[in-house]
């Protein structure tokens, strides 16, 4: 059974049993003996076991058995448990499941086959030197992509500092030299976008009404996780100047099912221009008769975007994969990012407030309020009045 814990001190955590009986635990790491110990009474024994553990070790009842020094592999398997188990009364832990996962594929891929086996206080300033020129000269991988590898092997360094593991971080300002390679084109060109705009025109409503949302430059999990209720059409459906969309939902890899937070883990709210919010009418009449073609009903808490062979809501991966594949057919790169990309450039060539543009992407960094404002929707009411490229 898995228990919620609530920090109460220092390495002392409450929880409730199966039964409803509140227990304590401890958790802690002294000189480098880890104790972990469940079911205490009350948070005296907690404290009392502590002390008496203190006092063991300094004793030397545990020289023994003092585990040996970390080899860098398991010293990563420690941070990543650390990084993804809850802490006391915190309702989250430091990473997500995406977090996680591209974590795990960048250590695997890039670190842990240098350094798994060595231990750690071991690794040398000149070792990670070398290692980061081998990103750029060995593995070709372009100056951002190998600076990220590097800034997450100091962060766990900079842990094994923390946990005094470490006496010091030596990664601490090793930056790998400047990659040949271009960076990754974040650009689509006003001609490619028109040329997709005309290809999706002619395609079935479900595509069409997916790419003309992302166009206005959602994220792809964002437009997975739109329901029907997020839409208010203004003065009216049956004849929209503009519609409001909520954003409020994520739906990325590991959260299919119900979806998260928005990345910046608040609401916002965009504008539709006219053209789109009529093709929005016409998708959700559409959407409507195929429902009830299958004796169903669509609901206001419904997806919006629903894969109409098993009527479940389509991934944000499927959203990537199918304009990927459209842009290949056409013989353009395009996705969901360049795509917001696109709708920020735009933006801007025609004199629309970078903080405006910032408030209607969901910027946080950018972002001239904090939480979900009333300045943030004017501002996206204001760019939906002004651009013309959509």
């Amino acid at each position: 059974m898995s228990f919620k814990y609530e920090k109460i001190e220092d390495n002392i955590y409450k929880y409730k049993t199966k039964s409803g009986k509140v227990k304590y635990r401890v958790k802690i790491t002294i000189e480098y003996i880890p104790f972990d110990k469940s079911g205490l009474a009350n948070i005296s024994s907690a404290r009392a076991f502590i002390k008496q553990a203190t006092a063991d070790v300094l004793n030397g009842e545990y020289s023994k058995n003092k585990p040996k020094e970390y080899t860098f592999g398991e010293y990563w398997e420690y941070y990543l448990d650390k990084k993804t188990t809850l802490k006391g009364s915190i309702v989250k832990a430091d990473w997500n499941e995406t977090t996680k996962s591209n974590a795990i594929s960048l250590f695997n891929n890039h670190i842990l086959p240098t350094f798994k086996d060595m231990q750690l206080k071991d690794i040398t300033r000149m070792q990670l030197e070398q290692f980061s020129e081998s990103l750029i000269f060995d593995k070709n991988l372009r100056t951002a992509s190998a600076e990220t590898v590097m800034t997450m092997l100091s962060n766990l360094l900079s842990h094994a500092v923390e946990n005094e593991i470490l006496d010091r971080n030596r990664c601490l300002n090793v930056s790998p030299p400047s990659s040949d390679l271009a960076p990754i084109n974040k650009e689509l060109s006003f001609e490619d976008f028109l040329t997709l705009s005309d290809y999706y025109s002619k395609r079935e409503i479900g595509l069409k009404i997916r790419f003309s949302l992302l166009s206005l430059g959602l994220r792809s999990a964002e437009l997975s996780g739109i329901r029907v209720k997020s839409i208010e059409f203004i003065p009216n459906k049956e004849a929209p100047k503009t519609a409001r969309i909520t954003i409020d939902k994520s739906r990325p890899r590991y959260y299919q099912k119900e979806g998260k937070q928005t990345k910046t883990n608040r609401p916002r709210v965009i504008y539709a221009t006219e053209r789109i919010a009529i093709e929005l009418a016409e998708y959700l009449d559409w959407l409507k008769g195929v429902y009830k073609k299958k004796d169903k009903v669509l609901h206001a808490d419904d997806w919006l975007i629903v894969n109409l062979k098993t009527m479940t809501p389509v991934g944000s991966s499927t959203v990537y994969s199918e304009l990927r594949a459209s842009g290949d057919k056409l013989g353009i790169t395009v996705s969901p990012h360049l795509l917001r990309h696109h709708f920020s450039t735009q933006a801007k060539l025609e004199g629309i407030d970078i903080r405006h543009i910032a408030d209607m992407l969901g910027h946080k960094s950018l972002a001239t309020t904090e939480g979900y404002t009333h300045g943030e929707e004017q501002s996206a009411k204001y760019i939906s009045e002004r651009v013309t490229f959509l």
